[in-house]
């Protein structure tokens, strides 16, 4: 048998030090934190128009196929409007909203996605705090649900998860 056995002065990682693959992770994360920091107004805000809901502007165009007695007005597939100007043009009824059957106009619609609950759940959250969850001690009756025996237990048992709840970890003295 070796004569050297169990733990061995000065081998290993020095207490402390973390591995590579740990500081790896970590300058990843700060890089990845910097970021989302750079752009913070630009992500509260996309979350914001998410929260309130989401209009988008499409066009369709349309364009002649074929020659002659071939000829055939086809459309193209819908396209998203981006340009501001455009846009502004469009509300300010300064453009039609066109006839999907007419030769020359180009065809405009609104898509509108609903406000998103979760997205409007975390920026409330965010602001004043999650909201307070409760548990019904009770059956439907309004009768205790733990036996007599268990009142007592189930008094701390609350208490403790009241602790919890308002952050504090000592006891209540009231």
């Amino acid at each position: 048998m070796g004569t050297k056995g169990g733990r061995q002065p000065g081998a290993g990682r020095p207490k402390g030090k973390k591995n590579q693959s740990t500081i790896d992770k970590e300058k990843i994360a700060e890089l990845y934190k910097q970021k989302i920091l750079a752009n913070v107004e630009n992500l509260y805000n996309k979350q914001l128009q998410l929260a309130n809901g989401v209009s988008y502007l499409y066009k369709i165009t349309k364009y002649w196929e074929g020659n002659g007695k071939n000829k055939v007005l086809k459309r193209r597939k819908p396209k998203l409007v981006e340009d501001r100007a455009e846009i502004e043009a469009y509300l300010q009824n300064q453009v039609d909203d066109g006839d999907m059957d007419s030769i020359k106009d180009t065809y405009y619609y609104f898509v509108v996605e609903k406000p998103d609950g979760r997205v409007i759940n975390q920026l409330l959250d965010r602001a004043i705090g999650t909201a307070i969850k409760s548990v019904a001690l009770t059956d439907p009756n309004g009768k205790s649900i733990f036996a007599p025996e268990d009142k007592e237990l189930a008094e701390k048992a609350i208490k403790q998860t009241m602790q919890k709840t308002n952050g504090s970890n000592k006891p209540d003295t009231k």
